[in-house]
């Protein structure tokens, strides 16, 4: 039986009250979706969801971990990830560690693509025009 650290116990917690939310659509569920899997590799649980360690006892696992990125928004998913493991040093480590160097690789091209992505979408902000209603 793993015996884990409090910050762990804490990160198993906020995992269970996650797990209800990260199936909901649109930008809710995203941000669910992206605390779960930030919150799973900052507190080195990642391993432990994806074999089975916390199931038994707190009923999450591999296949929660799974839908994080099965939304049809497993890019965002990604590029929330690493947007916060820029802003945290401790998440950006056990990141870089819990993927290895080259899907870390992998990762921050698919965050770059995403920022790009969204820097290139209209917004009202950038073009008012084109939110106007056709009258």
């Amino acid at each position: 039986m793993t015996t884990y650290t409090p910050a762990q116990t804490k990160g198993i917690k906020k995992l269970k009250n996650l797990k209800t939310k990260i199936s909901l659509e649109g930008i809710k569920g995203l941000k669910f979706r992206i605390e779960f899997a930030s919150t799973a590799f900052a507190n080195d649980l990642k391993e432990d969801l994806t074999n089975h360690e916390l199931f038994d006892k707190h009923n999450i696992g591999e296949r929660d971990f799974d839908t994080c990125f099965e939304m049809y928004d497993g890019d965002q998913v990604v590029h929330g990830i690493i947007k916060a493991a820029e802003q945290d040093p401790i998440l950006k480590s056990k990141l870089k560690t819990s993927l290895g160097p080259q899907y870390y690789k992998e990762w921050f091209l698919i965050f770059e693509r995403v920022k790009h992505s969204l820097q290139d979408k209209p917004t009202e902000q950038n073009n008012p025009d084109q939110f106007k209603l056709a009258i």
